[in-house]
């Protein structure tokens, strides 16, 4: 079973397919050995109808927009763990790249993704901005460059849709 990966930044920068290979792999309830009986018997027993982890959005957009690794290929494997299985609704936090790496910075010790640069970042804002006009009805753009006061209330906006997609 596979709890957590520790690779090398120069292994995730030289091989984006091995960091979305791991990626795939969450950490495991005990006693399940692979991702899709995990995914059965864990995450869709469990999952509000309109939620799920937006974990592939975040794939496309950095290892296939940022990173340079084929859209096809993470479809394929997003199809092969996951099926059918899609969020109903995602939110995009969205400001210019400068505002984040500034925030970013402001916070203290960058991560490895922090460190990347400017032309990674544009790459990754234009995927996920991308993702989202392809399909407005599933994400939401939330103007995240607005104090965090405006931030709240566009997420209490968000609320009743939410929840009437809770609901089903």
């Amino acid at each position: 079973m596979l709890a957590t990966v520790s690779l090398p930044e120069r292994a995730t920068a030289a091989k984006p397919i091995i960091f979305f290979i791991f990626s795939v792999a969450p950490c495991m309830k005990p006693g399940v050995d692979d991702e899709f009986t995990f995914l059965e018997t864990g995450i869709k027993p469990a999952l509000f109808t309109s939620i799920a982890d937006p974990k592939y959005d975040s794939t496309y957009a950095y290892q296939g927009g940022g990173r340079g690794l084929s859209l096809e290929r993470i479809a394929a494997l997003e199809t092969f763990v996951q099926g059918d299985l899609r969020p109903d609704l995602t939110l995009i936090f969205d400001l210019p790249v400068e505002v984040g790496l500034a925030r970013a910075s402001a916070r203290g010790r960058l991560d490895r993704f922090e460190l990347e640069g400017r032309t990674f970042f544009d790459a990754v804002r234009s995927a996920f901005l991308k993702r989202a006009e392809a399909d407005p009805a599933r994400y939401v753009r939330v103007d995240a460059a607005q104090p965090l006061a405006q931030v709240q209330q566009s997420l209490d906006a968000l609320l009743p849709r939410l929840l009437e997609l809770a609901r089903g």
